[in-house]
């Protein structure tokens, strides 16, 4: 207990002894937030579908006041939002805590399917799916995955596996089911029984089959021990491995707000869990991490990033095809939420950099924030509501599309954004006399070359990139000024 405390408190104060140094360098790249949905929301959720790119957030609307759910689309990286599909629920019943996956069938057919709790004024809360073609959304099927639910967690497979996962506590229990996209849910299971835990169970899926759902688990000692345990399946949830324990919490500390994901990298075994301690009625953002397909797990410790007063409300959500992992957290800064960012790549799976705030407002606390990341091709993305209007807002590392500026500034020019020499030449103009910084990121947003700190007078320029000792891959030439920045992006190829 005192080594966790120890470890707590020192990551605290390196947060605040480095302060925004990394943050100042990153947000710049984060820019003006896209909005997706004016007022009025209670709960989202978004995936993409990666067959065209094509984005799809869903929003419960007007909470329990003529309450329906909205679906929303992009077909221009998340830069314009259209309402896709809308209704409401029955004058004596609401919906609450939507969620949607995009998912393919054994035909290759992809489908977007939304989720909602039906709260029923009998009493009955029931969960169910309404699945959209996406080629045309009048095109849908609907069914009921259980009634007399309390929390839930859904999951789709990645690729053409053509399975849709639920998993969800009644009557004490945990359940799973999942469904082939094709008609009704099968394969029920009683996974766990009497947890003794309400938070909702967490289901996560790999690209070979394996499934895992995790949960909070106050039954294992007298006097309310939180553990986090897990349940795997290898064979698309149609068996499952006995019951594992993750967590070794010998201090009692308070566990809370789980969430997992797989590797989608078929070539890595990495998995994690996150979750928010409660230590001295201080909460921060934790995580646990396998490297061989979530069978030993082991503690990476509290994430480190800006100051924060407290972090909770994590979500992960790990890319279809690099496996990288994106996770975003709510952290409280003097009364102000912010939404927390960082990253870490499938092969180094504790590999997070600091974690930078990316939000232009204030977030509510009515909805976790939810990210993607390698949307896009490489940018990691997410969805928020903000504090007040309960707008619904979208933003993504390099967006400039939207941006306005004040003044013109800098424009990088490059005779070609894929790099093969050891050295290459970039011209870039500056308008105003200033402080001029030019750096080489990593798609993390980690500086991995810093090519120019200095005062310029206006005029064109050239530099050269140095990428001796860079391995090939998507990289970030950002320059920054005291009117704006500009960056390009280069792939470097060896």
């Amino acid at each position: 207990m005192k080594a966790f405390i120890k470890i707590l408190i020192i990551s605290f104060i390196a947060l605040v002894l480095k302060g925004y140094a990394n943050e100042i360098q990153l947000e710049t790249l984060w820019s003006t937030d896209s909005l997706v949905k004016s007022g009025k929301t209670m709960g989202i959720d978004w995936d993409e579908d990666e067959t065209n790119g094509y984005l799809y957030a869903v929003v419960d609307s007007n909470g329990y006041n003529s309450d329906h759910i909205e679906i929303y689309r992009s077909t221009d990286n998340g830069l314009t939002w259209q309402l896709w599909y809308k209704y409401a629920a029955t004058n004596d019943s609401s919906l609450t805590n939507p969620r949607v996956r995009v998912g393919r069938d054994a035909d290759d057919t992809s489908w977007v399917c939304v989720f909602a709790i039906w709260c029923e004024s009998s009493g009955n809360d029931e969960l169910w799916m309404r699945a959209f073609k996406t080629t045309d959304h009048t095109t849908h099927f609907e069914y009921n995955v259980d009634n007399y639910i309390e929390f839930y967690d859904v999951e789709s497979d990645k690729g053409d596996s053509a399975y849709v996962y639920a998993t969800y506590i009644k009557m004490d229990n945990i359940i799973f089911a999942r469904n082939d996209l094709s008609g009704a849910w099968q394969n029920y299971n009683t996974i766990f029984a009497n947890p003794c835990s309400y938070p909702s169970p967490q289901v996560s899926t790999d690209s070979k089959g394996n499934v895992g759902v995790c949960f909070i688990d106050t039954s294992l000692s007298t006097g309310g021990r939180d553990e986090i345990r897990l349940v795997r399946s290898k064979d698309y949830g149609q068996t499952w491995v006995p019951v594992q324990q993750v967590t070794v919490n010998t201090g009692y500390h308070g566990i809370s707000e789980l969430d997992m994901a797989y590797s989608q990298d078929a070539s890595t075994q990495a998995a994690w869990i996150s979750n928010t301690w409660t230590v001295s009625n201080n909460r921060r953002v934790g995580y646990y991490y396998s490297t061989d397909t979530a069978v030993v797990w082991n503690y990476g410790g509290i994430l480190s990033g800006p100051p924060s007063s407290e972090e909770f409300k994590c979500n992960i959500r790990s890319n279809r095809s690099t496996g990288d992992l994106a996770l975003i957290y709510m952290a409280d800064y003097f009364g102000k939420y912010n939404a927390a960012y960082t990253y870490a790549p499938a092969t180094d799976p504790t590999g997070f950099d600091d974690a930078i705030y990316i939000n232009d407002d204030s977030l509510s606390q009515i909805a976790t924030p939810t990210a993607i990341v390698g949307w896009a091709g490489i940018d990691p993305a997410i969805m928020y509501v903000d504090y007040g209007e309960n707008n619904v807002y979208f933003d993504w590392l390099t967006n400039s599309g939207i941006d306005v500026q004040v003044e013109k500034i800098s424009l990088i020019e490059l005779d070609n954004n894929i790099l093969t020499s050891k050295r290459v030449a970039a011209k870039y103009s500056i308008h105003k006399t200033g402080m001029v910084n030019i750096t080489l990121l990593n798609v993390t947003g980690q500086i991995v070359r810093t090519l120019l700190n200095s005062i310029q007078a206006p005029g064109t320029y050239e530099i050269n990139i140095d990428c001796e000792g860079l391995s090939s891959g998507i990289y970030i030439l950002y320059l920054g000024t005291n009117v704006g920045n500009d960056y390009r992006k280069i792939t470097l190829i060896k």
